[in-house]
């Protein structure tokens, strides 16, 4: 990242995030979860107006966070509490190797 907009950032107070790729800090979940809401929503529908497509949205998180199952939470959808199954199998940037 650039010295100008790593300053830029602290200016504002923003924290980077860069984590090592295949850690558990990986963006691989919400990287997935973008590409499921495009791929099965906004891709497929053309809404009428901002408000329908917020609540299309809306909607559909209700249900990916509810009702879909998640292969990174053993196979329970987020809202079942089992979030920290993931949590419990993460180990700081500190104790990974590489």
């Amino acid at each position: 990242m650039s010295g100008t907009y790593r300053d830029l950032c602290t200016s504002y107070g923003i924290a980077q995030s860069a984590g090592r790729v295949a850690t558990c800090f990986d963006n691989a979940v919400a990287e997935a979860f973008w590409s499921s809401l495009k791929g099965e929503l906004v891709h497929r529908y053309r809404f009428a107006s901002r408000d329908q497509a917020k609540a299309a949205i809306t909607a559909w998180i209700k249900r990916y966070n509810a009702v879909r199952l998640h292969s990174s939470l053993n196979y329970v959808p987020p809202s079942s509490g089992s979030s920290t199954t993931i949590a419990s199998n993460c180990k700081p940037h500190s104790q990974v190797s590489g």
